[in-house]
This record gives structure tokens, sequence and C-alpha cells, in this order.
């Protein structure tokens, strides 16, 4: 199973910077994929069974495509998408180990989703992730130089370094009550193709 470059010491820092609600909930963390391991999933993805999603979803306008758990489960992905399963399992333990740190509530069910923005895709607006996400969504950025701007409302989103390699945690609530501090971010310029595979968590 591929290693997460995450230093256990700083996992208490994470913690503390996502589950505070004096921060905006959002964490990125540089080089956590090794560079072989990107690169043959990104080949894995690039054959992936992509669909365009609607234009508008909840208010927010987005130009990509994608497939996850809802079309393709991630028990029943063939080999030849292995990979996917290989970091969703390395996710679950990085999840599991923050989670005693940040006093996660117990959810049933990872999700995954994989999304392509094509080249001169617009992205996707401002928006903030559903409430049926609990605890943490973690975003790994497989390919491609996007600006992804966070903060904890639409008018204080600012740009966030995320190059490939990369990992954007964004906080989700944990429990009842902490709908409201999940933050504001969206995708955007320049209009570069971009791959990334995000984890999610529900009840």
């Amino acid at each position: 199973m591929v290693a997460l470059t995450i230093p256990p010491g700083k996992l208490e820092l994470i913690a503390n910077e996502l589950y505070s609600p004096a921060h905006a909930g959002t964490r990125i963390i540089t080089d956590v994929l090794p560079l072989d391991f990107r690169l043959a999933l990104l080949e894995q993805l690039r054959q992936g069974p992509f669909t365009q999603v609607p234009p508008i979803y909840h208010n927010s306008v987005q130009d990509f495509s994608r497939f996850g758990e809802d079309t393709h489960a991630l028990e029943s992905l063939p080999e030849s998408a292995g990979l996917i399963k290989e970091l969703a399992a390395a996710h679950a333990q990085f999840y599991d180990c923050l989670g005693h740190l940040a006093l996660f509530e117990p959810t049933a069910k990872i999700t995954y989703s994989a999304h392509h923005f094509p080249l001169g895709s617009f992205g996707i607006s401002t928006h903030r992730d559903e409430l049926r996400y609990r605890n943490l969504i973690a975003i790994y950025v497989i390919s491609g130089n996007r600006q992804f701007h966070a903060g904890k409302t639409r008018e204080e989103i600012a740009p966030l370094e995320n190059p490939p390699g990369s990992v954007i945690l964004l906080r989700a609530p944990r429990k009842k009550g902490e709908g409201k501090l999940r933050p504001y971010h969206c995708v955007t310029t320049p209009a570069t193709e971009r791959y990334t595979l995000s984890f999610r968590h529900t009840l």
C-alpha cells in the first residue's frame, strides 16, 4: 500500500487548524503522494469512465467530468483501477489517526469521487460541500495546476497553493451544529487539465 508522506508529529497541528472555529477549516499538505505512484494513478484515471456533470448543482456552476461511488462502487472497481483502492486504504489510515485527535464521530462509509477538469474548463464556482459528509473531506491532487480558493465566508475566500501531489483537507461537521463551519471553496483558473481524487465519509 502506498505510504502518504504526512509527518505524524504534524497531525495535532492539522487537527487544531482544521477544527478551530477561529480558522477557515482548510489545510493543504504538499508532497503527500510519491511521484511514481501519482503518475501510475494518473494513467489509470485517464482510462476512467468519466461523464460530464450538470452545469448547475445546488446553486454552483460547474464544468468538469467525474465518476465515483454512486456510479462505480469502490469495492467493485476492476484491477485496472486498483490504485484508487490503494489510495483509499492509505487515506483511511490517515483518517483514523487524525480522527483520534480531532474527535471524529463514527462514520459508516467512505466514498470516493474522481474529477477531470479538461483543458479550458471553467472549474467550479464557490460552494460548500453537502451536510451529509462528516468529519473530513480530502482532495488529492493528481495532476494539473489550478487555483484553489477557500475561506470562512464567500467574501473571505483566498487562493491556496495546491500543486500536484498535495492533499486539500476541508473541515466537515463532526456532529450536529457544526454545519455552519463548513468552508467555502472553489476551483478556478488557469484552465489547465487537472485530475483529482477525493474521499468523503457518511453516516
